[in-house]
């Protein structure tokens, strides 16, 4: 007698599968998951690396860029302190320069006034010398009105 044995399928191996058979076929398929699991595990972590490094390079681009900033700034805030002192000082030299001017003024005003008044009292005093008996009565109304006129301005 011969027998035949009929090949079974693999799942009907699977099924009759028992104890240690179950185990050393799980043991294929649960180190197959653990090389994939450690596998994600790598390209995570390379990825989080990653990320780190591209972080800590953000950041200190941004605290570069923060870093001009201020220094734009406090070169801005500079140059309109000197702008500003500049313009003060052109201020400054204006006034001074116009009150030096008024003062100037008033001094020659005060010399061609004096200079008036003297010329005045010179003139007042040939008028009162002169003798009036030959003169018209115009002349004598314009020399008054000249006397009057300059004595106002005084």
């Amino acid at each position: 007698f011969f027998f035949f044995f009929k090949q079974k399928t693999a799942y009907e191996m699977q099924r009759g599968l028992v104890g240690s058979e179950m185990c050393i076929r799980d043991r294929a398929y649960t180190r197959e998951l653990s090389d994939q699991i450690a596998k994600l595990q790598e390209d995570l972590d390379a990825e989080q690396k990653v990320r780190e490094e591209n972080g800590e390079k953000l950041v200190m681009k941004i605290t570069e860029q923060i870093s001009k900033f201020h220094e734009i700034l406090a070169y801005e805030k500079k140059a309109r302190e000197e702008g500003q002192n500049t313009m003060f000082r052109m201020i400054e030299d204006m006034h001074s320069k116009i009150a030096q001017e008024i003062d100037q003024e008033k001094k020659e005003r005060g010399e061609t006034e004096e200079s008036l008044i003297k010329l005045l009292e010179e003139t007042c005093a040939r008028v009162e010398s002169v003798s009036y008996t030959h003169l018209t009565l115009p002349t004598i109304l314009l020399v008054q009105i000249q006397v009057v006129a300059v004595s106002l301005t005084k």
